[in-house]
């Protein structure tokens, strides 16, 4: 690998337009990301953003190029795709030979998960010499390989970066007085059903080129898509009670409830599924059953296309409630014996159905139906 072969990832060093820019302009509906605010671009700080496929990651740090080449030099500003690389010690060496000339640079390296043990090769050139004068931003999809990104010189920003709110959702369609459009609150809910709160997905990129990138980043991640397929099947046959890893093995007679924690741990760390635990009292139980959620829609949408289960009505707006509430307070448990609270966090207490209710829920339980929803996730957040 040589400079050369990094060019097309840099189409500004021959003052070519950016194929992210050029996408997000044919976009209906946009929008700047805020997170991009919180990036520093001073040699100090190793910047590590990370979050799911799809979500914006590489269209953000775009947009923060764009603005940055308005103030430096052009071949001051390097970007690296590693989902297109095969080899880190050759990026690294690569690297090194950009930093000899540019030791005042903006190093941007995508998808740093994409390269096994590329962290690794890293490390030892953020921390050196080399590149103290120069910016870092790294992005990821999997929260696995976050454990391992730490730096001896250089302060790390965490920036997690998650698909849009339903609140989110509704300001991006123009809506920022709800409560006297109800209507179109209550359409636009419908809409984000479908298309979760994914920029792409709401401007119309095919469901199946998502799905495209799920597949490969359960592979990248070392998992076998067929055993996955099957997990999560007998996942979503099982929601919306709460879940035991055993339990899920036992309904796949070949494969140990070992393994089914691992692939579930594998969709927790690429930010698809989390879990509520069961709590009473002060007390929360993380080794007893929990209940899992998909952090979006169309999160559900896609891994109930490749699992070929459909999930129940009542699973969906649940996961909503789950995912909205643990934004808003930072957690969500759970609470279970001759009665059931489905979402506890804080002071709510809130039970979430989808028709006639098939479970009783105890004095205090705030019920949600679907014309509850809406409103109650845009209150949630002012």
């Amino acid at each position: 690998m040589t400079l050369d072969d990094l060019s097309p990832f840099n189409p500004w060093w021959e003052d070519k337009q950016d194929p992210h820019i050029a996408t997000l302009s044919k976009y209906e509906i946009t929008v700047t990301p805020s997170w991009i605010k919180d990036i520093s671009l001073t040699p100090h700080f190793l910047n590590v953003i990370s979050g799911p496929k799809c979500v914006g990651k590489t269209t953000g740090i775009k947009l923060l190029i764009a603005d940055l080449l308005k103030r430096v030099g052009t071949e001051d500003v390097l970007y690296v795709n590693c989902e297109a690389l095969l080899d880190p010690i050759s990026l690294r060496i690569t690297l090194e030979e950009y930093l000899k000339k540019h030791k005042e640079a903006h190093i941007f390296i995508d998808e740093i998960s994409a390269i096994k043990g590329l962290w690794d090769v890293l490390r030892h050139l953020i921390d050196g010499d080399l590149m103290s004068y120069s910016s870092v931003v790294l992005t990821t999809s999997n929260a696995q390989v976050l454990g391992n990104i730490l730096s001896k010189k250089r302060k790390v920003i965490n920036i997690r970066v998650l698909p849009m709110s339903f609140p989110e959702f509704i300001e991006v369609h123009g809506i920022t007085e709800y409560k006297s459009r109800y209507d179109d609150v209550m359409m636009l809910f419908g809409k984000y059903l479908t298309t979760g709160g994914f920029l792409g997905a709401i401007n119309g990129v095919p469901l199946e080129n998502i799905i495209r990138e799920y597949v490969v980043e359960i592979i990248r991640a070392g998992k076998n898509p067929s055993i996955m397929r099957n997990v999560v099947a007998s996942l979503i046959n099982s929601m919306p009670p709460p879940i035991s890893f055993r339990g899920l093995a036992k309904n796949m007679p070949k494969y140990s409830y070992k393994l089914v924690q691992d692939y579930l741990e594998t969709l927790r760390g690429l930010y698809v599924i989390d879990y509520a635990y069961l709590k009473e009292g002060g007390d929360v139980y993380y080794k007893r059953e929990r209940k899992v959620f998909f952090r979006d829609p169309l999160l559900m949408r896609i891994f109930s296309f490749l699992s070929g289960v459909k999930p129940l009505e009542s699973v969906i707006y649940e996961n909503i409630v789950q995912e909205h509430v643990y934004r808003a307070l930072g957690e969500v448990y759970y609470y279970k014996d001759s009665y059931e609270i489905d979402v506890m966090a804080g002071e709510f207490k809130l039970g979430i159905k989808a028709g006639k209710p098939k479970t009783r829920y105890p004095k205090g339980v705030t019920v949600l139906d679907k014309e509850d929803l809406p409103i109650f996730l845009l209150e949630l957040f002012r």
